[in-house]
């Protein structure tokens, strides 16, 4: 069993990437639709973003586990 005071880490650092890699996301986002990009440049923040959508979700399903523990 977790110790609540670990637990409590764990979340809270869980949710401080959640956050930052969300926020992240709207930046990389927020470039695409409103400067003027290399098609080079374009696909590198496309693909950086697909990878954080797939981290992000790891991340939620981790915290999830940890509120069920």
């Amino acid at each position: 069993m977790a110790h609540p005071n670990g637990q409590n880490d764990r979340v809270g650092k869980l949710k401080e990437i959640i956050a930052n890699t969300e926020q992240n996301m709207e930046q990389a986002e927020e470039i695409l639709q409103t400067q003027a990009l290399s098609e080079q440049q374009r696909e590198q923040l496309e693909f950086t973003n697909s990878h954080r959508q797939a981290s992000l979700r790891e991340f939620k399903e981790e915290l999830d586990e940890e509120f069920k523990h």
